[in-house]
């Protein structure tokens, strides 16, 4: 059986999530999800993130990564840095995650990639996949629609719009 392995921009989706929905996903049943939609057995699952500067969410933070390690989710973290406004924004995930996709591609670690996330940076990575004659998934949220280089990247078929009725088969019950 083929394999698919998930890749999972956690700031992306998390964010929208929230702004969406109001709650978290619960990743393994969402990757499960994932591999029994598209038929496939269940590879790795990736959760790139970057450590927040905000020292009284830094232990819920680190609570909620063993959480992930616990259900067998990979956790890679980037960098936070600082903004001169004083805000902050993660730094090295978006290219650890491309190039993690790309690498599993050309050393055919699997037959499919799913990226969950509504960002256009990851486009030339999908492209690259695709040069590989491999099949690259999407999962995205009713408010990440408007990401039209990825509808056309990624056909209907290797789409799941997580719509409210989805969701809420893979929403997490308790939180951090």
């Amino acid at each position: 059986m083929a394999k698919v392995e998930v890749f999972i921009d956690g700031d992306n989706i998390s964010i929208e999530c929230q702004q969406v929905y109001g709650a978290r996903l619960d990743y393994k049943a969402l990757a499960r999800l994932i591999a029994s939609r598209f038929h496939h057995t269940l590879g790795r699952v990736i959760y790139y993130d970057s450590p927040t500067s905000n020292r009284m969410i830094q232990p819920g933070q680190q609570r909620f990564w063993e959480q992930l390690r616990g259900k067998h989710i990979h956790v890679k973290l980037g960098r936070t840095e600082s903004n001169y406004d004083g805000s902050h924004r993660q730094k090295e995930c978006d290219v650890m995650l491309a190039c993690d996709m790309v690498h599993g591609a050309f050393t055919r670690q699997y037959d499919r990639a799913v990226l969950v996330s509504g960002d256009t940076d990851y486009a030339y990575a999908i492209e690259m996949i695709h040069q590989q004659g491999l099949e690259v998934g999407w999962v995205y949220l009713p408010s990440q629609e408007h990401t039209d280089r990825l509808m056309q990247l990624i056909p209907e078929d290797r789409r799941i719009l997580l719509d409210e009725k989805t969701f809420r088969t893979v929403r997490q019950q308790h939180y951090w």
